[in-house]
């Protein structure tokens, strides 16, 4: 008889959309210390993974979304 109690175990992927520094350089047109300096000032959001900071694409998409509704 199953255990209807039990908590199911699943692999659960939660998918943020990211991008590494130097990809995010590239596909916008500007050099990497920029990025690296903006995601540093906070102008860009970045989420830290293991030792490498990310540019948050979601989040950066959700500021750029809401901008206009805030004027």
């Amino acid at each position: 008889m199953q255990n209807l109690n039990a908590t199911p175990s699943l692999p659960v992927a939660i998918d943020v959309p990211i991008m590494d520094q130097e990809a995010f350089s590239k596909k916008i047109g500007i050099s990497q210390d920029t990025v690296r300096g903006m995601v540093e000032t906070e102008k860009l959001p970045s989420i830290k993974i293991g030792k490498r900071r990310f540019v948050n694409i979601a989040e950066l998409t959700n500021r750029c979304l809401n901008e206009g509704t805030n004027r």
